[in-house]
């Protein structure tokens, strides 16, 4: 009987003091996932319809928040980098999605930006408050995307005009990662 109580307060001890034994997570940006969600995003719908050409709305990608200047800060960079690959999940995660678009795409797409923002939330710190700068211009840019889809009333035409521009700024992220040579 006293074995066992010892064995039972060990256990608890143990379980308290393991996340003081665990190892940290290693920060991971996975750099090769983004390829592979624009490759999944262009396979979605494949290429943009002509029946919606004419509802095309002009929602260019802010290329100066994605510019590296000698100021530029390696932490500002990730944590951008992190932003928007949370506003594209936010995106996607909205509304109802086309019933021709390819599902299994779809889920591997969620899944994949899921563990790729899992990851490089292990390279940043996340901060409070209002964002500043380029991040000021990100947030406004997909505003506006969130807009199309909520003008549209989540149509055809305005899924695939926000595929488009997620392929875009994907397409962005993963220059970003080239340029600041994170992996």
């Amino acid at each position: 009987m006293a074995f066992e109580n010892v064995f039972a307060v060990c256990c608890i001890v143990l379980c308290f003091w393991s996340p003081t034994f665990s190892k940290p997570m290693r920060c991971r940006m996975n750099g090769h996932l983004t390829q592979i969600n624009k490759q999944l995003l262009i396979e979605l719908g494949g290429n943009f319809p002509v029946q919606c050409k004419k509802e095309n709305v002009a929602v260019a990608v802010p290329l100066d928040a994605y510019e590296i200047t000698e100021d530029s800060q390696i932490e500002d960079i990730k944590m951008t980098i992190y932003e928007v690959l949370n506003d594209v999940n936010k995106i996607f995660l909205s509304g109802q999605k086309p019933a021709s678009w390819n599902k299994t795409n779809l889920d591997n797409f969620h899944n994949i930006l899921h563990r790729q923002i899992h990851g490089v939330k292990q390279c940043v710190q996340v901060r409070a408050g209002a964002p500043q700068g380029s991040h000021l211009v990100l947030k406004a840019y997909f505003k506006k995307l969130q807009n199309v889809l909520q003008d549209k009333d989540y149509s055809f035409c305005a899924w695939e005009i926000v595929r488009k521009e997620a392929v875009n700024t994907l397409t962005q992220v993963q220059l970003l990662m080239d340029k600041a040579e994170i992996e």
